[in-house]
């Protein structure tokens, strides 16, 4: 410690304390109040010193005379203890003269034992009945110790009769038999011991201290158990020993618990078909009680060692896990399998039971209540019940569609959209079975998951079929029934639903574990397979309006044509009154179909305009002609703008373009224009094929075969090869009859 630097520390501490003090005049006036007050705080301080240093000076000095005191007696002990060992070495010596004396003592105390056991010996039968007696009246204690007496007797005769004799006698074998009943005795005490034991959760209720008595004497055998074990002076093992009374007892507390758990079983399937939940929530309330009972009540009194709460719950987890393996055994039916399940994986060792507050007990020493295997053939079994009912259910939903398609009332209306009650159905079903399933873990939810996305695929071949004939049907006679194109909506609204209600189901119950057990690729599947059903049954629609519009297909490029608007008319006023129903479909499925339609007239409208229905006769007629085509092109184009905007491409190789191309071809009038305004054609159409150009050409009228023929072949030899595949326009869908212009 640096004095010097404490000295300047204190100095300046002073002078910045007397700043303060004198920091206004009128201050001077008191300083020496001021003064006196700083000598009274130091004469204060020194005092204090003074003390403090005063009572350590008297702790030390009394601290050195108890040092003083300390080494006086140590120098004393060591004096008396050589003293001690100077003494001790003449005993050796004494030891001979002593001989006599040992033997006397030997004899007197083999006398002694044999007047203390005298009256045992003696009165045996006595002692028994004494201890039946009290045995009788409910004081096993007392019993007990007469049990402890008589056997003590015995095996000390019969040690001190080994020990003279030697090896079995006949001596020793009247004496075991002169004592049988002391064994006897002991047998009708462990039966009430265990009668009692077999009562524990019931008497430790109302009389805790008789199940302490209990212990208190299973612990005294074991005690002597324990001896017996220890004791390897002797060859002698006392008759009935060892007893293993504690093993017993715990024995007999594991079967009162196999007895509670097998008894509760009231019901039966026939009686009830919620037996099994039922039993089970009797089972989870005995065992919650019971365990409550063990936490509160018999803790305090078995022995610390015997881990009582926690061997009760393994006794309880062992029944239980063998009764449900004996009820899975009888065999399950329909939700029992879920009911089993769930209340193992969730209820058991949820808060519910094991994980009950009030209980606070560890399971993760505990095995499964059921092994891995039977919770996997469970499930199996449960999924491939389900897939059943599926079956079923799947097959009654078909045939209730079919029966709904067939009524004289529309489908219902979500809003605009058609639809029926099939998706929803179908998905409530399956979401009902994906709640049960993810109530027991989630990956049971996966599994489930799996199969009702095949199954609600497979379904799609049952209600396609239906849907075939269902068309089929109507196509036949197409006054049988009068909402199919109302219906047919409602399917297609189906087929979106369900790809929808798919998806939904899997975003809500999918998790990423390890094995998805092919989730995805049967949601693939699904989607794929609706889609394509969505797309024929939107094919379907188009037939029927086309059936409607084949009329008037076969009216355009005829004579009747030339001079009458009424084809096209028609064709756009029925499309237009079609497309009223259509807007029931989903909006992107309404664009598509509306898109879908005006590419089939497209189509109709240029496979007419190619199959010589009409040749013009002047260029007057080509150019009138031309004029129509384009007419009627403005006029559907028109039309479909109207209906949906989106269904109307103005791309190069859209049908209206090609159209358009095809009047330049029949309009131009000059040979080598014409060729040019046909290789203009194959900009717009690269995929025409040589019949589609060469009815175009003898649309014309002025061409003669050979000449269109060799045109056409010209044309095509003069086509730039291209190593791609040409696009695909409407005219690779544009089929004309074979033979059409075979030239002879």
């Amino acid at each position: 410690m640096d004095i010097d630097q404490l000295e300047a520390e204190a100095q300046r501490l002073a002078l910045q304390q007397v700043a303060n003090m004198l920091q206004r005049p009128d201050q001077l006036e008191k300083v020496d109040q001021y003064k006196q007050r700083v000598i009274r705080k130091k004469n204060s301080v020194e005092a204090m010193l003074k003390t403090a240093m005063q009572s350590q000076l008297d702790d030390v000095k009394l601290g050195l005379n108890q040092l003083q005191a300390a080494l006086h007696d140590i120098q004393e002990s060591r004096q008396s203890l050589q003293e001690i060992e100077a003494a001790l070495e003449e005993v050796p010596a004494l030891l001979p003269q002593f001989s006599e004396l040992r033997e006397e003592s030997r004899l007197h105390q083999q006398y002694e034992a044999a007047v203390c056991t005298m009256d045992f010996t003696l009165m045996i039968d006595k002692f028994v009945e004494r201890a039946q007696k009290v045995m009788d009246q409910g004081t096993l204690l007392a019993a007990h110790k007469y049990l402890i007496e008589l056997e003590r007797t015995r095996d000390r005769l019969l040690i001190d009769l080994l020990r003279k004799l030697g090896g079995h006698s006949s001596e020793m074998e009247r004496l075991k038999a002169h004592f049988k009943e002391v064994e006897a005795l002991s047998d009708r005490l462990g039966k009430q011991l265990w009668l009692k034991l077999s009562r524990t959760l019931a008497t430790v209720r109302r009389e805790p201290q008789e199940i302490v008595t209990v212990l208190r004497i299973v612990e005294r055998e074991e005690q002597a158990d324990a001896e017996l074990r220890d004791a390897l002076t002797t060859d002698y093992v006392p008759p009935g020993r060892p007893k293993r009374w504690r093993q017993r007892a715990l024995q007999v507390l594991e079967e009162a618990v196999n007895t509670r758990i097998e008894a509760n079983a009231f019901e039966s399937r026939a009686d009830n078909k919620m037996w099994l939940v039922r039993h089970l929530e009797v089972c989870r309330l005995l065992v919650l009680e019971d365990l409550q009972v063990v936490k509160k009540l018999c803790v305090a009194c078995f022995p610390p060692h015997y881990g009582i709460l926690n061997t009760y719950v393994k006794m309880y987890h062992t029944a239980l896990s063998k009764h449900l393996m004996e009820t899975i055994s009888c065999g399950l039916e329909g939700n029992e399998y879920f009911t089993l399940l769930s209340w193992t994986q969730n209820t058991y060792p949820g808060p519910e039971l094991l994980g009950h507050p009030s209980l606070a007990i560890s399971t993760k020493a505990l095995p499964p209540l059921l092994d891995q295997h039977t919770v996997d053939t469970l499930i199996k079994e449960y999924v491939e019940k389900i897939e059943t009912n599926y079956q079923s259910w799947l097959e009654k939903t078909v045939a209730q569609e079919v029966s709904d398609w067939r009524r004289d009332v529309p489908p219902d209306a979500d809003g605009d959209l058609f639809q029926t009650a099939a998706p929803l159905i179908v998905f409530q079903m399956i979401d009902q079975n994906l709640q049960v399933a993810k109530s027991v873990s989630d990956d049971f939810a996966m599994q489930v998951l799996s199969v009702s996305l095949s199954q609600v695929t497979k379904f799609c071949g049952d209600y396609r079929e239906a849907i075939v004939a269902y068309k089929g049907q109507h196509f036949t006679d197409r006054s049988l029934i009068r909402y199919f194109t109302h219906y047919m909506i409602a399917i297609v609204n189906n087929c979106s639903s369900i790809m929808e209600l798919a998806k939904q189901t899997r975003d809500r119950y999918w998790k990423p574990l390890s094995n998805d057990y092919g989730v995805a690729r049967s949601l693939e599947t699904l989607l794929s397979t609706y889609q394509k059903l969505g797309n024929d049954s939107a094919g379907f629609l188009l037939e029927e309006m086309a059936l409607d519009l084949e009329p008037h297909f076969r009216d355009l490029l005829t004579r009747r044509w030339m001079g009458s608007p009424e084809a096209v008319n028609t064709i756009c006023a029925t499309v237009e009154d079609y497309c009223h129903d259509y807007v029931h479909l989903r909006p992107e499925t309404f664009e598509q179909t509306v898109a879908d339609a005006l590419q089939m007239i497209y189509q109709k409208y240029l496979a007419a305009l190619l199959q010589k229905r009409i040749t013009f006769k002047s260029p007057e007629e080509r150019k009138a002609g031309a004029d129509k085509i384009v007419s009627d092109t403005s006029q559907l184009v028109e039309t479909f703008e109207r209906i949906s905007p989106a269904s109307v491409s103005h791309e190069e190789d859209s049908p209206d373009a090609i159209l358009r191309a095809m009047t330049e071809v029949l309009r131009v009038e000059d040979a080598d224009l014409l060729t040019l305004e046909l290789h203009g054609l194959l900009r717009h159409c690269p995929d025409a094929s040589s019949d589609h150009l060469t009815g175009l050409l003898l649309l014309r009228g002025d061409l003669g075969r050979l000449e269109v023929r060799q045109r056409v072949q010209q044309l095509l030899e003069a086509a730039p090869p291209s190593g791609a595949q040409p696009a695909t326009t409407v005219m690779s869908q544009v089929q004309l009859p074979s033979g059409l212009f075979q030239f002879t």
